[in-house]
């Protein structure tokens, strides 16, 4: 009967640890960056970017500047080891 008692407590504590232990995902917000800089120079630099208004700006039309971004990071985490022209190529859109 001990043998018993000390198996289901066992099975107890197991199983009620395996509700609390796991790791909690919090949902990460996608973020749009408008690109505020006037020279390809510029698109690397955090403060030439600023977080746009809730409906997505739009761009005129173009390719040698990078218009927007969309991430779900800090714009100076996404910057970070860029170059201008990767953060062209690699910008959600582009405007001239």
């Amino acid at each position: 009967m001990r043998k018993y008692l000390l198996g289901l407590t066992v099975l107890v504590a197991l199983g009620g640890t395996a509700f609390t232990r796991g790791e909690t995902r919090t949902a990460r917000r996608l973020v749009t960056y408008q690109f505020i800089g006037s020279q390809l120079a510029d698109a690397d630099e955090p403060e030439f970017w600023q977080e746009a208004p809730s409906q997505a700006p739009s761009c005129p039309s173009g390719v040698n500047l990078p218009c927007t971004v969309v991430t779900d990071m800090d714009i100076a985490e996404w910057l970070d080891g860029k170059s201008d022209e990767q953060v062209r190529s690699q910008a959600t859109t582009k405007r001239n």
